[in-house]
Order: structure tokens, then sequence, then C-alpha cells
């Protein structure tokens, strides 16, 4: 091989290493500033989710107070906006509705809003029917008089959903009558973000990797093209050839 062409391949091979290194550590960065990011962001995100559906719930918790207020003057309107209720938040939020009495028994549901045309305190639906809230759950609601949270329910889900919780109590007293549950899947929202977020996080990686992989190699080429002249002329040097000269920009 010619002294030419090892020259050339030396300083090809140094140029080669600082973009190489630059580089590596551009994408090493990329992927920590995205992970921090995502967590940041899917855990604002998850709280504005349990948020949402708690105010679906305290929505209807309203809705149902109104019901039992007038439930003993036989008002068939007051129950028809307790199923428009319950109906329409279970389309919105893609959440699964339902009211417990005190004794964690489920008394209606969104499926009964759909088909019953009175309120009877007996739950039909065979789903929710095999459900029962365990004590230490709706005694915690009642304490607090909210839930906004993942969790399995006590065991009733075999994995963590959004649950959120609203008391309902009779209008003018303070006793408790109910509790409103929305339950809403982790897939229903939460994968399809982090499946959008990772998708945007991938197009726009892509793109600042290689317009800042582009701006490296055209400064590396600079900055090293004096340590690429002192490197061959050390080497020239040791043979015992003086002539080489290293130019200088001003």
């Amino acid at each position: 091989m010619s002294d030419r062409k090892k020259k050339s391949r030396r300083r090809v091979s140094l140029f080669v290493n600082y973009v190489a290194f630059f580089v590596t550590v551009e994408i090493i960065c990329l992927l920590a500033f995205g992970g921090v990011l995502f967590y940041f962001v899917s855990y604002t995100w998850e709280d504005e989710q349990k948020q949402k559906l708690f105010d679906y719930t305290d929505n209807i918790a309203d809705v149902y107070e109104e019901f039992l207020a007038s439930a003993s003057s036989g008002n068939d309107v007051s129950f028809s906006g307790l199923c428009y209720a319950v109906s329409s938040v279970t389309d919105a939020a893609q959440a699964d509705i339902f009211i417990a009495n005190l004794d964690g028994e489920i008394i209606f549901c969104s499926d009964m809003a759909n088909t019953q045309d009175e309120f009877t305190g007996v739950i039909t639906c065979e789903k929710h029917s095999k459900i029962q809230i365990p004590g230490e759950v709706y005694t915690g609601i009642l304490v607090d008089g909210m839930m906004a949270t993942r969790s399995d329910l006590g065991g009733i889900y075999s994995e963590e959903v959004f649950v959120a919780a609203s008391v309902a109590k009779r209008i003018h007293a303070s006793e408790a009558e109910g509790i409103v549950f929305a339950v809403q899947s982790l897939d229903t929202g939460l994968m399809p973000y982090k499946a959008e977020f990772l998708q945007i996080f991938i197009l726009v990686g892509i793109a600042f990797v290689i317009v800042t992989s582009l701006l490296i190699y055209i400064s590396t080429y600079t900055i090293t093209r004096p340590l690429r002249d002192m490197s061959e002329a050390t080497k020239q040097y040791s043979k015992g050839d003086f002539s080489y000269r290293i130019q200088r920009n001003r």
C-alpha cells in the first residue's frame, strides 16, 4: 500500500472516531431525555385522566342525589335523567359506570340504564350482580368522600384499572346514600397515548439525529483538521522526513 493511501486512511480513521463518539453521545442523551420526558408526561396524563373520571362520577352523583330527592313523588323524569347521565358518561369516557349501596352491593349500572324504565334498587345485570365492593374499599371512600386512583378495587379486577368514585348524599342531609363508581381499563387511554407518543418521539428523534449529525460532521472535520495534520507531521518527522509542513489558517 502506498504512503499516500496510508496517510489518507489514518486521517479518515481519526475523523470517523471523533464523529462516531459525538453521535453516540448525542443518541444516548436523546434516549435519556426521551425516557424522562415520557415518564413525566405519562404521569401528568394519568393524573388528568383520573381527575376526569372523578368529575364524571361527581356529576352522576349530583344527578343521583336529585333522583333520590324526587323518588318519593314518583317523578319519572328524574329517573330518565339518571339513565341519560349514566349512558352519556359510559360512552364519553368508555368506562364502566355503576352505583353501589352502603353494603357494597351494586344497585344500578350502565347496562340497566339502557333497559329499565324504573329504578328498583335490585341489580338485574349479570356482570355486575357478581360484584361485591370490599368493605375496606367503600369504607375508605366514605371517609375520604372520593377516590381517584389505579387499583384492582380490592381484588375485583384481575389487573389494575383507573377507578374513580364519588359519594352521593340526600339533598339537605349529610347521610351518604350510595357511591358512584367509574372504572376504565388502562388500555383504553394510556396504551394508545403511549403508542402515539412513541411514534412522534421516533420521528422527531430521527430528524434531530440527522440534522445534528450533519452539524457534528462539519464541525468535527474542521476541529480535527489541525490534529490530523499534527499527527501526520509527527509520523513523518519520526521517519526523518522534515519536509512536511503544517498549514495555518488565520
